[in-house]
This record gives structure tokens, sequence and C-alpha cells, in this order.
């Protein structure tokens, strides 16, 4: 066992701490239910980027930034194309264990005005 695997269970409650501490009021509130949506797009190189994210009544905090990539990571892992623009717009929930779910639809943005030059 290394030094680094002996300290990681302390630190990752260290950091949860601090986190809850210096954020805790900008946290989503459990089993709220938040209406929005996010705009990404899948780039040609397969990078992915996040355009926009408006749900009504959530702030920005590191649990709602790490719950919305994750959703956009994992859509883009399973149905992404890569050079598409997609619009997510539905509902977003988070769950007292630290989960969440986002319920809605993904349609790809249509740029043909953009594509003619």
């Amino acid at each position: 066992m290394t030094i680094a695997e002996a300290f990681s269970a302390h630190e990752t409650i260290h950091k949860a701490r601090i986190l809850k501490s210096m954020f805790g009021h900008l946290a989503p509130e459990p089993r709220k239910v938040y209406t929005g949506h996010i705009i990404f797009s899948f780039g040609c190189f397969g990078d992915h980027h996040i355009v926009d994210t408006q749900f009504d009544g959530v702030c920005s905090s590191p649990w709602f930034f790490e719950d919305v990539n994750n959703f956009v990571d994992e859509f883009i892992q399973k149905r992404g194309m890569q050079g598409r623009i997609y619009h997510f717009c539905g509902t977003y929930r988070k769950y007292k264990n630290g989960g969440c779910c986002f319920k809605g639809s993904t349609k790809i943005v249509k740029l043909a005005d953009a594509q003619r030059s």
C-alpha cells in the first residue's frame, strides 16, 4: 500500500467537507425537480463543450457542474454524432445519496445556414 492509497479515503472525506462548507448554500435541493435546458456540442475532433445551461432555481455549484458534465459525457458516449450541436430540454433532480436524474428530450440543433459558407 502506498502513502497515497493510505490517505485517499481521508482525503475524499476532507474534500467533501470543504466543498460543502464553501459551496453548500449553492447545492441543488435534494428531490426537488428543476426545469430547464442544456445546449452542448460534440466537435469533429471528439471534444465536447457545454454552450449554455439554465435550470430554474439552480445555482452554479460543483455538484451541478459535475452532474451536467456527466450527463453530456454519457449522452455523447451512447448516442453522440461528431460535428453536432444538441439541445436537451427537460428536468433535473438531485438525490440525497448524491446521484441525479435528467429526464427530457435531446434534439439536434439544425445549422443549415451556417454550413453554407
